[in-house]
């Protein structure tokens, strides 16, 4: 039972039982149990292993989603929603073991300004799991400057420390040369940001 369904501050296991799907995946794009646990790899990653692995069919998807981890594309231009059920997976334990999460600080840290107070809370939960290495003040219920200045604190804190396997270069991390991410792919996304009000209060 995949943790795809939001509840009580983080992602709660789902109790439908059905199996994966390509064309439901790319149907919905809605958060699915392979990507929620491989965290670095994309919605196409998906589609082709349930091709090579149980013969679903293969199925058309956007350019984002054939090169851009499909966790990336949750947090910065998903729904409410899925925001915050990527966030929360971010900090779960298994996803860290299976994605060598440190690169997912910077894009965490977005939702630290996020229209949502629960979305905000479960970052600054996620960047805890993920041991960023400066003293927080921020409070998730705090106006919108603080909530960018503390993005800018744990940006530049992620920046300052040396980092052991950080990848260099990677597209479907969105990654330059120097291991940090592409601006303005970042910027891009987060324009595309479905702001669909969704109900996620608690």
């Amino acid at each position: 039972m995949p943790h795809t369904t939001y509840g009580l501050f983080k992602g709660i296991r789902s109790h439908r039982i059905d199996s994966p799907n390509s064309n439901k995946i790319a149907v919905s794009n809605r958060p699915n149990a392979c990507n929620l646990c491989h965290l670095d790899q994309t919605l196409q990653w998906t589609v082709d292993n349930l091709h090579k692995w149980y013969d679903q069919p293969k199925v058309d998807l956007d350019k984002d989603n054939q090169t851009i981890a499909a966790s990336i594309l949750w947090l910065l231009k998903g729904d409410a929603a899925q925001r915050a059920i990527a966030v929360w997976s971010a900090g779960w334990k298994p996803a860290r073991d299976a994605s060598n999460p440190d690169w997912t600080i910077p894009y965490v840290a977005e939702l630290l300004t996020d229209p949502y107070p629960a979305n905000r809370f479960m970052a600054s939960q996620t960047l805890k799991n993920l041991n960023v290495p400066f003293d927080s003040t921020y409070k998730f219920w705090g106006s919108e400057e603080d909530g960018q200045m503390e993005r800018k604190r744990v940006i530049e804190a992620w920046q300052n420390t040396p980092r052991k396997n950080q990848p260099q270069r990677n597209q479907r991390l969105l990654l330059d040369l120097e291991g940090r991410p592409i601006r303005r792919e970042l910027d891009r996304l987060l324009r595309l940001r479905n702001t669909k009000p969704i109900s996620i209060a608690e």
